[in-house]
């Protein structure tokens, strides 16, 4: 378990180089009001490709995050978990395991 916390930790140091590496690239920051900046997020929706794809990967973040949500219920209610065993055995903290090929 404590691998996953030495993964996240070498990760992060890592991603922290990559922010001081890089230069912005952005020269002057845009001058003008929060309404002014809705109206251009509104000029971009109005694109249907964007859009249409915006909806879509919307909806696949939308259902794991769901099922992330309630799966404390589902497990604790239909499968008559207690708190501290879901908590060890949920679907977000079990490693993922590969199939075992040496048998075939």
């Amino acid at each position: 378990m404590a691998g996953v916390f030495v993964a996240q930790a070498i990760l992060g140091m890592i991603l922290v180089a990559g922010s001081i590496a890089f230069q912005e690239t952005l020269t002057s920051r845009a001058s003008g009001s929060v309404l002014q900046t809705l109206g251009r997020l509104g000029v971009v929706l109005k694109n249907r490709a964007f859009t249409s794809l915006l909806v879509i990967f919307s909806m696949v973040s939308l259902t794991t995050l769901a099922f992330i949500s309630y799966s404390s219920y589902i497990y604790q209610e239909t499968f008559r978990q207690s708190s501290q065993v879901y908590s060890c055995t949920s679907p977000s903290m079990r490693p993922v395991t590969w199939p075992d090929r040496s048998s075939t």
